[in-house]
């Protein structure tokens, strides 16, 4: 395969695939809390594992693709996915809001939103790079996903345990 600069002609455009792809599983695996939970609560649970999905996909397509080259620096890029889905989510909130298009309602808008948070993760992994490390990084950056998956898992049901609770019958 054809090298550019250390890295193969499809590292950039497989990280950013990987991060779409990322993006789309997570806009599916939480399209029904839309059922459980309310409008917004629902846009910003799911804007953010849809970002923690995107990031990781990205993290690990680029250091898949990267071969013996700079790996990806995974809380980082996840750190950013992060900040883009939490600052989408408050200003398309705010715009909803301040324009009356609750008929439309904010999970219409999640689509557009997962791809350009899915973009923000490949921009992000393609500059958030670190040196060569030993393969033992691998193992601790497959580790410290599972971490965040779990977690992001836990803070989805506490959210809809708590807004049950709050809001009985509905």
């Amino acid at each position: 395969m054809e090298q550019a600069g250390g890295r193969s002609y499809v590292w950039y455009p497989g990280v950013l695939a990987a991060g779409l792809v990322g993006a789309y599983v997570g806009y599916l695996f939480t399209a029904l809390l839309y059922i459980v939970v309310g409008e917004v609560l629902f846009y910003f649970l799911s804007l953010c594992f849809t970002a923690l999905l995107a990031a990781l996909c990205a993290v690990f397509a680029g250091d898949a693709l990267a071969g013996r080259g700079p790996r990806v620096r995974l809380w980082s890029v996840v750190g950013v996915g992060q900040a883009a889905a939490v600052l989408a989510a408050l200003a398309n909130t705010a715009f909803a809001d301040a324009v009356g298009l609750s008929a439309l309602g904010l999970g219409r808008q999640m689509p557009a939103n997962a791809a350009a948070i899915a973009v923000v993760c490949g921009v992000a992994a393609w500059g958030l790079r670190r040196p060569p490390t030993a393969p033992s990084a691998g193992a601790k950056d497959g580790r410290s996903a599972v971490l965040l998956v779990g977690l992001a898992l836990v803070l989805i049901v506490a959210a809809v345990l708590i807004y049950d609770s709050l809001n009985p019958g509905g």
